[in-house]
C-alpha cells in the first residue's frame, strides 16, 4: 500500500540543512571556492545509493517534455526493504547575487514559514524489496503542463530531490532481557534517504565566463601492477596521446607518473614507436608540467608515517636488460614497431628461460612430484613459467651460463640509462599532488625538504585563500576547488550513467554559480584514478566545452593570491595496512640473496611499494582494505622463495639410485642456489651432497641426488635444505622420505 510523501516535514528539514551548507560558505566566503555550496544533500550515512539526475546539466525551456531518472542501489549484504520513492523539484533558485550571509539567514526563515513555496512535487511511486547487491533505475517523463509551476520561474540554478522512506525488517525483543516471544513488540522502523542534484533552468547570465585551469593527471591503469611491460606499452599508449593532445590543446597543466617514461626509456629502441612518440611529445610540452612521485605515491601518507625523506626506487635494471640503446646505422635510433618487436624478442631470448625439456635420466626411480603445467607470463619481468609448471629435470648445476644471459640482457657496449636519466622529465617543475584534504605541516616539511616548490592542494586543506594560485609559505600552489572535483569524478567514472549525469550536472550548476558570483578563477583538477580507469578520458574536455559560462586558460593566466594550510589527516586503518605492508616488503628482500641478480629484487619490490601507496588509494571511498588483501597475496607468494618439493615417499630402487628433487622458485627473476641433503638415518649414505643449481624465474629444475642404500629395506629420508651460494644460509628445508 502506498503511502503519501512527507514532504513539507522533509523540505524544512532540507532548507535547514542547506542555510548550514551556506553558513559554511559564509565562513569560507574568502576561499576560491565554497567545498560544499552545490554538494548533494543527505541527511546522514545512506543505507544504500540513491541518485537523482536531470537528462541533461541545462533544461531547456522550449522542450516539449523533460526526462528524469533514478537509480536505487541496494547495499552488497543485505535487502533494501520495500518503500515509497519521491521526486520533487524545488521552486526557489540559487541566488548568486544576494550575499552568502543573507542568503543563509533567509533560508533558515523559510524552513519555519508556514507560507513559504513548497516545492513541486514529480512522481511518487511505492517500490518492492530489492534484493542485495542490486539495483533498479526508473525514468520519468514530466510534461510541460506538469513542470509548469517551474518553468514560471527565472532562469537560475535549482534543485531536484528524491526521497525513499522505507520500513526495515523488525527488530526483534531480545528474551533474554525481556522474557517475551522475540516477534512481539517488534515494528518496522522507517528509514529515509534524501538526496539531490542540481541542475540549470533556461541560461546562465554572467558578465564573463568563469577562467577554469584544469589539472590533468597522466597515470597508469589500475590494472598494471609495478612497471608497465611493452604490451602494457602497446596498450595504453594511443589513449595517453589522445589525452595528453587534448590537455595540451586547453594549456592544462599536466601531472604524469614518472613510471610511463621510464618504462619507455628501459626499452630504449625496443620499445613501441608510438611510445616513443609519446615521450617524445612529453620532452618537448609547452604546458606547464610536473611529475607526481614514482607511481603517484602520496607525500601526505608517507609524513604521516614519519618518513625523513620521499620513498624513490631502487633501480630499474631488472627492466633495462630487455632494452636495446645501441643506435640504428644510420644514426637515428628509430625502429618501426615491427623492428621494435623483433629486438625485444631477441632480447628475451637472450636472457634464458625454462625450456620445459625433460632429461630422461630421472626414470630411474618412481614417484617423482609433479605439477600442473600452466604457462604464465610476469607482467614486468618478461617470460616467465609458472611457479607450479612441469618439471624442468635439467640437471646442469653451473649458473654462470644462464645467470650471465639474465645479469644484464644488455650487450656491454651499450649505454645503459642510469636511473636518474631514466625517470627524468627536462620541462618538469618540482611540484607534488598530495592526496585531497590529507596534507599537514608535516608534509609540506618533507616535501619541501625533497626540493620540491609547488603543490596542488585541495580547496578543503586550505582557508583564507584570495585566489586559485596562491603562495602557501615557500609553496606555488594550485587550489583545486573540491566540489568540482567530485562532480567530474562522478561525471567522468560512475558507475551507472544515471550517476554521471548526476555528476555533469552538479559539475554545470557549481560552475555557473562561481561565474554568477564573479569568481576570479577556478582550478579543476580531475580525479587521477577516474582518469585512468574510465574508457574515455577525453570526454570530460568534450562536456567542458559545452559551458558557455567557462573558460579554459592556462594556470599562468590565473592571477595569484596568498592562502593558509587548514592541517588534516588521512585514515588511520590506511597506514597501518602500509605499515604492514612495508615490513612484508623487507622480508622479502631478504630473499635476494637467492637471485643470479640480486639488486633486481629489492627494486621490483619497491616499486609494488610505490604503487600500494598510490594518492588515489587515500580517497575514503576506496576499499583500500581490498587493494592490501591483492598486494599481501602476492607477497605471500613470493616469501616462499626457492621451495624444494617432496612427493609421500620415494622408493630407491636397488643399492645406488639418483633421487630427483624438484626445486620451485616462485621469484619473479632467475634463482641460483644451493641445494645442500644431509641424509636422516645411517640406512643410506649421500656421495655428494651439495648441489649448485639455477631455478628459472617462477619455473622449477630437478636435481638427481645419488643415493646408496646401505639395507634392503626400511625407511629414511633426505633433509633437504636450499641456501643461498655466498653465505650457505639456509632459506627453506622440508624432508623427503625414501623406502
Amino acid at each position: 500500500m502506498s503511502r503519501a510523501p512527507s514532504l513539507s516535514f522533509n523540505r524544512a528539514m532540507i532548507r535547514a540543512v542547506f542555510g548550514a551548507l551556506l553558513t559554511t560558505v559564509i565562513l569560507a566566503s574568502s576561499l576560491v571556492s565554497p567545498a560544499t555550496a552545490l554538494d548533494p544533500v543527505t541527511e546522514y550515512t545512506p543505507p544504500a545509493t540513491l541518485v537523482v539526475a536531470p537528462e541533461a546539466p541545462v533544461l531547456t525551456r522550449t522542450s516539449d517534455s523533460f526526462r528524469f531518472s533514478v537509480l536505487v542501489r541496494s547495499p552488497q549484504d543485505e535487502t533494501l526493504a520495500a518503500g515509497q520513492l519521491s521526486i520533487s523539484i524545488g521552486l526557489t533558485q540559487f541566488d548568486p547575487s544576494v550575499p552568502a550571509e543573507a542568503d543563509a539567514t533567509a533560508s533558515e526563515e523559510a524552513a519555519d514559514d508556514e507560507t513559504a513555496q513548497e516545492p513541486l512535487l514529480l512522481w511518487s511511486e511505492f517500490l518492492d524489496d530489492i534484493e542485495m547487491s542490486t539495483e533498479r533505475e526508473i525514468e520519468i517523463v514530466i510534461t510541460r503542463d506538469e513542470l509548469a509551476p517551474l518553468l514560471s520561474q527565472p532562469d537560475g540554478i535549482y534543485q531536484i530531490e528524491a526521497e525513499l522512506v522505507t520500513d526495515d525488517a523488525p527488530t526483534p525483543t531480545d528474551p533474554s532481557v525481556t522474557g517475551a516471544d522475540p516477534t512481539l513488540d517488534a515494528e518496522p522502523t522507517p528509514t529515509t534517504v534524501i538526496t539531490s542534484t542540481y541542475f540549470i533552468l533556461g541560461s546562465v547570465s554572467t558578465a564573463a565566463p568563469i577562467p577554469l585551469t584544469l589539472v590533468v593527471p597522466l597515470v597508469l591503469p589500475s590494472s598494471v601492477q609495478g612497471m608497465p611491460n611493452r604490451d602494457d606499452l602497446v596498450a595504453m599508449t594511443p589513449r595517453l596521446r589522445t589525452l595528453l593532445d587534448e590537455a595540451e590543446r586547453r594549456n592544462a597543466t599536466l601531472a604524469v607518473d614518472p613510471r610511463i617514461i621510464a618504462s619507455i626509456r628501459a626499452l630504449g629502441t625496443a620499445a613501441p614507436a608510438s611510445s616513443r612518440e609519446l615521450l617524445s611529445q612529453l620532452e618537448n610540452t609547452l604546458s606547464p608540467v610536473f611529475l607526481l612521485q614514482f607511481a603517484d605515491a602520496d607525500p601526505a601518507v608517507q609524513a604521516a608515517l614519519g618518513f625523513d625523506t620521499l620513498m624513490q626506487p631502487l633501480g630499474l635494471d631488472y627492466l633495462t636488460r630487455f632494452g636495446t640503446f645501441e643506435p640504428a646505422e644510420d644514426g637515428s635510433g628509430d625502429m618501426s614497431d615491427d623492428e621494435s618487436d623483433a629486438a625485444v624478442d631477441a632480447v628475451v631470448n637472450a636472457a634464458g628461460g625454462n625450456t620445459g625439456e625433460t632429461d630422461e635420466s630421472a626414470t630411474e626411480t618412481t614417484g617423482v612430484a609433479s605439477v600442473d603445467a600452466d604457462a604464465a607470463t610476469d607482467p614486468e619481468t618478461g617470460p616467465r613459467t609458472n611457479a607450479d609448471a612441469s618439471i624442468d629435470t635439467s640437471t646442469s648445476t653451473d649458473p654462470g651460463a644462464d645467470a650471465e644471459a639474465d645479469a644484464d640482457g644488455v650487450p656491454a657496449d651499450q649505454h645503459v640509462p642510469t636511473l636518474e636519466q631514466l625517470v627524468t622529465l627536462e620541462p618538469a617543475r618540482p611540484g607534488a599532488w598530495p592526496a585531497d584534504g590529507q596534507v599537514d605541516a608535516a608534509a609540506l616539511a618533507l616535501t619541501g625538504a625533497a626540493g620540491l616548490t609547488s603543490l596542488v592542494l585541495s580547496s578543503t586543506n586550505v582557508s583564507n585563500a584570495t585566489s586559485s594560485k596562491v603562495k602557501l609559505g615557500e609553496f606555488d600552489a594550485l587550489i583545486a576547488d573540491a566540489t568540482l572535483a567530485t562532480a567530474a569524478a562522478h561525471a567522468i567514472s560512475a558507475e551507472s550513467s544515471i550517476e554521471r549525469a548526476a555528476g555533469q550536472a552538479n559539475l554545470a550548476a557549481h560552475l555557473a554559480l562561481e561565474s554568477h558570483r564573479g569568481s576570479t578563477g577556478l582550478v579543476l583538477a580531475l580525479d587521477r584514478g577516474a582518469m585512468a580507469d574510465t574508457a574515455d578520458p577525453t570526454e570530460i574536455f568534450r562536456l567542458l566545452d559545452t559551458f558557455g559560462w567557462a573558460t579554459i586558460v592556462s594556470e599562468r593566466q590565473q592571477p595569484e593570491g596568498t592562502a593558509t594550510l587548514r592541517s588534516a589527516a588521512g585514515s588511520e586503518s590506511r597506514r597501518e595496512l602500509l605499515r604492514a605492508a612495508m615490513s612484508r616488503s623487507a622480508q622479502i628482500d631478504e630473499l635476494a640473496v637467492l637471485l643470479a641478480q640480486p639488486d633486481y629484487l629489492p627494486q621490483y619490490q619497491q616499486v609494488r611499494l610505490l604503487q600500494l601507496f598510490g594518492t588515489r588509494y587515500a580517497d575514503p571511498h576506496v576499499n583500500f582494505s581490498d587493494v592490501d588483501e591483492a598486494m599481501q597475496q602476492r607477497d605471500n607468494d613470493l616469501l616462499r622463495g626457492v621451495q624444494p618439493v617432496t612427493i609421500e615417499s620415494t622408493q630407491l630402487v636397488g643399492a645406488s639410485s639418483r633421487v630427483p628433487i624438484t626445486l620451485v622458485n616462485h621469484l619473479p627473476f632467475d634463482a641460483a642456489v644451493e641445494l645442500h641433503t644431509v641424509p636422516t638415518s645411517a640406512a643410506i649414505s649421500l656421495p655428494e651432497r651439495d648441489f649448485e643449481a639455477v631455478v628459472t624465474a617462477g619455473g622449477n629444475h630437478a636435481v638427481l641426488v645419488p643415493v646408496q642404500s646401505r639395507v634392503s629395506s626400511g625407511e629414511s629420508g633426505i633433509l633437504l635444505e636450499v641456501r643461498d651460494l655466498a653465505d650457505s644460509r639456509t632459506f627453506a628445508s622440508q624432508v623427503q622420505h625414501l623406502t
